[in-house]
C-alpha cells in the first residue's frame, strides 16, 4: 500500500484576533434563518379576509371603573378638560326648586359651589345598601332632574361602570353647560 501524506488545511470555526474577542463565522446560518423566517412570516395570498379579522378572544383592557376615587378622579379630569373648575368631593347638598315643592337632598360625590356644578355616581356597589335617604339620590329625587338641570344647578347622573363612557356623558354635559354659560 502506499501512503501518502497530505497537509492540513485547517477552517477554524472561530477567527482570533489580539484586538478584539473571538467571533464565529456565520456563512450560510444568517440567510438560511432570513428565507425561514420570510416564508413563515408571509400569509398566502389566498386566506379568506374574515380569518384576519378574528380575535383570540377579550381585550387585556376594560375601561371598568369599581370605586369611587376612580370614578371621582375620571369625573374630574373630564370636567377640568372643559373648564378648570375644581370640584369639593363627598359635599352634602339640600337644594330646592324654584318653585319650592320639589327638594333633593343627598351627598354628591363632587360639587362647586361657584359654577352650581354636582355630580352623583348612582351605579356604585353598593350605592343603595345601608344607606339613609338623605345619602343617596331616590328614584324620585331623580325624576326631579330634567336635562341634567334641578332649578340652577346642573347634576350629572352617572349611571354607568364604563370609564369611556363616563368621560363621553361629563364632556357632552359640560359642553352643555358652556354654551348655556355664554349666552
Amino acid at each position: 500500500m502506499d501512503f501518502r501524506i497530505k497537509s492540513e488545511h485547517r477552517n477554524p470555526e472561530y477567527d482570533i484576533h489580539p484586538e478584539r474577542p473571538p467571533q464565529t463565522r456565520k456563512k450560510a446560518a444568517l440567510p438560511l434563518l432570513m428565507g425561514i423566517l420570510m416564508v413563515f412570516g408571509t400569509t398566502p395570498s389566498a386566506a379568506p379576509l374574515e380569518a384576519e379579522k378574528t380575535t383570540m378572544g377579550e381585550p387585556v383592557y376594560i375601561p371598568t371603573i369599581y370605586t369611587i376615587d376612580e370614578m371621582i378622579n375620571r369625573a374630574d379630569q373630564a370636567i377640568h378638560f372643559h373648564m378648570t373648575v375644581k370640584m369639593k368631593h363627598h359635599v352634602p347638598l339640600k337644594l330646592k326648586s324654584p318653585d319650592g315643592k320639589q327638594i333633593i337632598e343627598f351627598i354628591a360625590d363632587g360639587y362647586n359651589a361657584d359654577k352650581k356644578l354636582a355630580y352623583e355616581w348612582i351605579t356604585a356597589p353598593g350605592y343603595a345598601k345601608d344607606k339613609n335617604d338623605a345619602d343617596i339620590l331616590s328614584t324620585k329625587e331623580i325624576s326631579f332632574i330634567s336635562n341634567s338641570m334641578f332649578g340652577d344647578t346642573m347634576i350629572f347622573i352617572i349611571n354607568t361602570n364604563d370609564a369611556d363612557l363616563v368621560w363621553d356623558y361629563v364632556s357632552a354635559r359640560m359642553i352643555t353647560l358652556k354654551k348655556s354659560m355664554n349666552k
